[in-house]
């Protein structure tokens, strides 16, 4: 009973804290008089769905108290259902006047790019890991083995990681912060970062893969002739197997929603095109030092993942301004985190060759071609298009 009263009483805050701060927008209400009765509907509706989710969190903690992890995942799974049903039900309750465009929440980080950047790169790298270690510690609270503590963690860790980034990037970002350029809906937000704008799907398919198959030639030419090579299609499959499709597919969406769709965006409102490229390719490459923590790599190796990732950045963020899609470089950047490990040696023989082929055949050799092809290709379509 006290658990279910708490829940209760967050439920009421959170009612108190949604409507509260959004009651300026009831004037709407007299403009938008055939809006009022699917407004009210929908405030019934999440009233319906808080209590809901009260209920499943309570389900929750009961199935992880008796270890039922079937219904524990199940609970999961709904809780998060719900509670996206939810945000895009508030979205959705109150209409927008034209004028609250000019509205100034964060307006302060569009007007100063890199600053905005830089919030947009801490909150990316910080506020998976602080939920992640808070949903850690409450499981760590129950009355259950160490080992079975620890295989929860491990099925939860992803799953709340990707959760968060989802929230920040369909929340936080557009709602909240309004970047990259303002607009507070989410149809507008798709096309500011580029996503749901027309653009011929083939040709940006055709780029993605395309730069894909001319980056093998400098990885493999640097790992034949540097590294002890040996093509292994197994290699895929290690430690992910057959889930490596899947498992790649989100964070490559969420990466390139932040560095490309809103960072690079905002950049390149305010700077030329150089200047975005850099920073952009900068960050990018710095968001890797979170390998160092999460994964223990070796702080060689993640100094050097950061310079090359930097480089490949400079060339995403190219391929994204010439194409106006964010398409070519999720393609791009799906196939190059599955495929590029069996293209890479298993071991070098001195530092200096690891470090020699992680800048130079990883970073440099590649951007150039991948500018260089999305140059060429972009001068095509440019030209046919003048002669018709």
């Amino acid at each position: 009973m006290p658990l279910s009263l708490t829940f209760l009483f967050i439920a009421f805050l959170i009612k108190i804290m949604l409507f509260g701060k959004m009651k300026y927008k009831y004037i709407t209400e007299e403009i938008f008089k055939e809006k009022k009765i699917r407004k009210w509907t929908l405030i019934i509706l999440i009233n319906l769905g808080l209590v809901m989710l009260n209920f499943t969190i309570i389900s929750l903690l009961v199935f992880l108290y008796f270890e039922i992890w079937f219904l524990t995942l199940a609970s999961l799974l709904m809780g998060g259902i719900i509670l996206c049903i939810l945000l895009a039900a508030f979205d959705n309750m109150f209409p927008t006047l034209e004028k609250l465009r000019s509205y100034k929440t964060g307006g302060s980080l569009r007007n100063n790019p890199i600053i905005g950047m830089i919030v947009v790169l801490l909150l990316y790298l910080v506020l998976p890991l602080v939920v992640v270690q808070l949903i850690g510690s409450l499981i760590f609270m129950f009355p259950i083995s160490l080992s079975t503590k620890f295989t929860i963690l491990n099925i939860v860790e992803p799953i709340t990681k990707f959760s968060t980034l989802f929230l920040l990037f369909l929340s936080i970002v557009p709602k909240w912060l309004r970047l990259p350029y303002g607009t507070n809906s989410l149809n507008q937000y798709f096309k500011d970062i580029k996503i749901s704008n027309r653009q011929p799907i083939l040709k940006n398919i055709f780029i993605g893969i395309g730069s894909f198959l001319i980056l093998i030639i400098p990885l493999l030419v640097g790992s034949i002739f540097l590294g002890n090579y040996s093509f292994d299609l197994g290699r895929i499959f290690e430690g992910y197997g057959g889930y490596i499709f899947l498992f790649m597919l989100i964070p490559v969406i969420l990466e390139e929603i932040a560095f490309r769709g809103v960072m690079t965006s905002m950049s390149n409102r305010k700077y030329k095109i150089f200047t975005t490229i850099f920073i952009s390719g900068i960050l990018f490459g710095i968001a890797h030092i979170i390998n160092f923590l999460a994964f223990s790599i070796d702080p060689l190796n993640t100094i050097l993942q950061v310079i090359y990732a930097s480089f490949i950045g400079f060339a995403l963020s190219y391929m994204f301004l010439k194409t106006k899609s964010l398409i070519p470089s999720m393609i791009f950047h799906y196939i190059f985190n599955i495929f590029n490990i069996i293209f890479t040696p298993v071991s070098f023989d001195k530092p200096l060759l690891l470090i020699i082929y992680s800048v130079i055949f990883i970073g440099i050799i590649p951007m150039i071609l991948i500018i260089l092809f999305v140059k060429i290709i972009k001068t095509k379509v440019n030209l046919k298009r003048d002669s018709i």
